[in-house]
């Protein structure tokens, strides 16, 4: 089932990002989750499976599959105290990136199509600026 495939590949993120924490600022919160942090320790990197596009399905007429596109989204959310933020930001932002494309074209059973990209922002939160990196994969399986 496409829910089992995108759960396995959430883990196999999951575990990869867990497993290199020092390459990433050491973050204290490898998750899945949807919700923007709020009342959490930072640096964190968040793993959010069928992006905000949501699941594209195309229904074919000769079998039962059908060929899902979604994106997963991995956000990783840093406070710097030092000047070197920017440069800092861009290498955990690579870096994440570089161990999830470690994994060829495919997580697990998921087809990566070749296509990412990852994005630098800040926002303010409580009197906090929070930095984040966005990488967003953009993924298609065959599936029910």
């Amino acid at each position: 089932m496409v829910y089992d495939k995108i759960d396995d590949a959430v883990d196999e993120i999951l575990h990869r990002i867990s497993s290199n924490k020092a390459l990433l600022g050491h973050p204290v919160l490898v998750t899945e989750r949807i919700e923007p942090p709020q009342d959490i320790e930072l640096p964190a990197i968040f793993i959010v499976p069928v992006g905000e596009s949501g699941d594209s399905v195309d229904f074919h007429l000769t079998s039962a599959d059908t060929e899902h596109s979604f994106q997963i989204v991995i956000i990783g959310y840093y406070t710097f105290r030092d000047t070197t933020h920017y440069r800092t930001l861009r290498k955990y932002g690579y870096e994440c990136l570089r161990l999830v494309k470690g994994m060829g074209q495919k997580i697990r059973s998921l087809n990566i199509r070749g296509h990412a990209r990852i994005q630098f922002g800040y926002y303010t939160m409580s009197d906090t600026l929070i930095y984040s990196f966005s990488i967003t994969l953009d993924v298609k399986t065959m599936g029910v």
